[in-house]
């Protein structure tokens, strides 16, 4: 029956195929195809193959009866005639969109590829026919490559030349679409065979782009990739004249740009260059593609990736860029502005291209990482070009990012706040706290690098000793306390700016009070005694402002008698070789010693012999304080000797002539003291009339302190002649 209908499909064919399928014949066929007679199953395939050519019901009874499974064992047949029916069979079937899927599930892909090695000319044409309709359908997916063989074959025929080379390459490309599918690829050496392709014709080159566009947007291949060297080709085909291959070339090298190996070929390649002609493109995907690509290129050489872009407006790109409605496409492009502003020729671009107006704009946008780049871009912009700095200013940029510092954002965000802050002021910490107060000027001290504290701190100390921004401050115990904290600064320069705060703080009254309730005097102590070396020690110049502070302290009646911690670096100070220390030590000294509870702690920490050593020093006031301490600590008589052998007695002498009586005074009653032994007494007699006479004027004086004092010291003087 088989062969009489083989032979009745050389007739008319149509009315012959129609006949078959209202017999429903096609699957007694398909059961014959199973005969174990030779010549029953050829007759049968060969009835199937004419039956169902161009049949598209013939072609869907056949498949739904399991014919394709029987024409996919044929298709190995070692019989010739077999295997070219049934390859015939499924070359026809391709050409259907609705069988293709069938083919690919019922595994005629192997035998296939196997076929394209055919030793019959016909069979390979047949075998190349339903190869590059199902390359072309998209069907060979990632089903397929689970055969080894199956991929092995197609990845071998991406070495082949001609038609289907082409097609493997579209086949390849489809497949690589799955994770799977490009680890059996991998396994098969299909990288080596894809890079070698891009260099090929446009067609076979676009689709060799498209497959390694899959490879690369998976992690695991990226490296290989990059070590066979196709930076140069992709960037060579981002101009590609199918916009589909241009843009899996732009995916791949944006990629690839992840890959630190990769990024000095695709900057040599000119990617940058390239990539800064996508930045004009209207559509979104490829702008975020080209921005993510630029943005890991800019990582690894700004000034190159500038220079690039700069020679296609790149700039102005950007720029235009940040006035997208798109948040995500706004923030790449400021980060990256920021990247590249590092580059001063692209700045003055930027800020040519009104950069700077729309990224202070972008400070008040809703999305949390626009503003977070825009014032990293802002901050690097200002910090490289002046008029950048100035037109954030007049833009309102110092307002907004002093707003940021006094939000609630993460201390990272404040701390891009702060830095970019210091390239827009400049230095000029004052318009900051014009905006936000001592609090914001803080906040940026406690996140700022220490260069910004440095600055911030100095302009505290310069507001500290304004007593109208002074007193807003004492408001707030709590910044006073941060701005105390900083005196255990690192950085020497903040320390010394914080110290100058706290003794123009320690000035009023008030502010004492504040001062000692947060423990400032003990933390004073702690700093003039630690025992440090080389940059962690305090330095003279800060050391005068914190000995400067106990000196206001000690001055005040309030604290005067609860200072005896500090006696001990008081007396350490009065010998140090800088002129100011020693002279706020005897300052500080000489208000403890007003105090009768505090002259038997001072004699017993040496300070006497230290305040006399201060008397012949060029310095008035340290002369003076010296002298006054002195007075209140009565030095023994057994110290004479001492005064007479270091010339201490001619220093006394002269300030019995000082323009101020109670230095006068002062002098005068230590020579009293010092009177009480024989030999200092006759030093002083031997004198003639210069001290004597001194100090009887002294008692003409009229006033009586002075008259009492000059008593004291004439009945020394006389008491012991007599």
């Amino acid at each position: 029956r088989a062969g009489a209908m083989a032979g009745a499909s050389g007739g008319a064919l149509s009315r012959v195929q129609a006949a078959v399928r209202e017999a429903n014949a096609i699957p007694m066929l398909t059961q014959l195809m199973q005969s174990g007679e030779s010549a029953v199953r050829q007759a049968a395939m060969k009835c199937v193959t004419e039956f169902s050519a161009g049949d598209a019901r013939s072609a869907d009874v056949l498949r739904e009866s399991g014919g394709v499974v029987l024409l996919s064992e044929a298709l190995l047949s070692p019989d010739e005639a077999t295997a070219l029916q049934a390859v015939s069979t499924i070359a026809q079937m391709s050409a259907s969109a609705q069988h293709v899927g069938s083919i690919v599930e019922n595994g005629c892909l192997g035998p296939l590829l196997q076929l394209l090695a055919h030793r019959a000319s016909a069979v390979r044409a047949q075998a190349e026919l339903a190869f590059s309709n199902l390359a072309r359908s998209g069907a060979i997916n990632s089903m397929l490559v689970q055969d080894p063989a199956a991929s092995r074959h197609l990845v071998g025929l991406l070495r082949r030349g001609g038609v289907m080379q082409s097609q493997a390459a579209v086949a390849v490309a489809a497949i690589a679409s799955d994770a799977r599918a490009r680890e059996t690829l991998y396994a098969q050496g299909v990288l080596p065979q894809l890079v070698s392709l891009l260099d090929a014709d446009p067609e076979l080159a676009g689709a060799a782009v498209q497959a390694v566009a899959h490879f690369a947007s998976d992690e695991r291949f990226r490296a290989t990739l990059a070590e066979l060297g196709c930076a140069r080709a992709l960037a060579a085909q981002l101009g590609h004249r199918n916009a589909d291959v241009s843009r899996c070339a732009l995916s791949a090298i944006a990629n690839l740009s992840f890959v630190p190996a990769a990024q000095p070929a695709l900057a040599a390649a000119g990617a940058p260059m390239r990539l800064g002609e996508a930045l004009f493109a209207p559509d979104e995907p490829t702008l975020h593609m080209a921005l993510a690509a630029l943005l890991n290129l800019s990582r690894a050489d700004a000034s190159d990736a500038a220079t690039q872009l700069l020679q296609v407006g790149g700039a102005l790109g950007l720029v235009t860029l940040l006035t997208r409605p798109d948040a995500r496409l706004q923030a790449q492009a400021a980060l990256l502005l920021g990247q590249l502003s590092a580059c001063a020729p692209f700045a003055q671009a930027a800020v040519a291209a009104d950069a700077t107006q729309l990224l202070g704009a972008l400070l008040h946008a809703p999305s949390a990482e626009v503003q977070a780049n825009a014032v990293y871009a802002l901050g690097i912009l200002s910090g490289q070009d002046e008029r950048a700095a100035a037109a954030a200013e007049a833009s309102g940029g110092v307002t907004a990012l002093t707003r940021m510092l006094l939000g609630a954002g993460p201390p990272d965000a404040k701390r891009r706040a702060t830095l970019a802050l210091a390239n827009v002021v400049r230095g000029q910490w004052r318009s900051v706290y014009n905006s936000g107060g001592f609090g914001a000027l803080l906040v940026a001290l406690n996140v700022g690098t220490d260069a910004v504290q440095q600055e911030v701190s100095r302009c505290i100390a310069e507001l500290a000793a304004d007593p109208t921004h002074r007193r807003a401050l004492l408001s707030d115990v709590a910044s006073v306390a941060s701005i105390v904290g900083i005196l255990t600064a690192d950085n020497a320069a903040t320390q010394q700016c914080a110290a100058d705060a706290v003794l123009a703080f320690a000035e009023e009254a008030a502010a004492r009070e504040v001062l000692y309730g947060i423990g400032l005097v003990a933390q004073l102590i702690r700093l003039l005694t630690a025992q440090a070396e080389g940059a962690a020690a305090l330095r003279d110049e800060a050391r005068v402002s914190l000995l400067g502070t106990l000196a206001h302290f000690a001055s005040d009646p309030r604290y005067c008698d609860t200072l005896r911690i500090a006696m001990a670096p008081l007396a350490e100070s009065l010998s140090s070789r800088h002129p100011v220390v020693a002279r706020n030590a005897a300052r500080a000294v000489a208000c403890l010693a007003q105090s009768e509870a505090n002259v038997e702690a001072l004699n017993a920490v040496g300070v006497v012999l230290r305040l006399a050593e201060l008397l012949p020093s060029p310095d008035a006031t340290t002369q003076e304080c010296a002298v006054l301490a002195l007075a209140k600590l009565k030095p023994p008589p057994s110290l004479a000797p001492r005064f007479l052998a270091s010339g201490w007695l001619l220093s006394l002498v002269a300030l019995l002539e000082h323009t101020d009586l109670d230095v006068q005074v002062a002098a005068a009653a230590v020579l009293g003291e010092l009177c009480a032994e024989a030999a200092f007494r006759e030093a002083v007699l031997r004198d003639g009339d210069g001290a004597l006479g001194t100090v009887v004027e002294l008692l003409a004086g009229g006033q009586p302190h002075c008259t009492l004092a000059a008593l004291r010291t004439l009945r020394a003087m006389g008491g012991a002649a007599a």
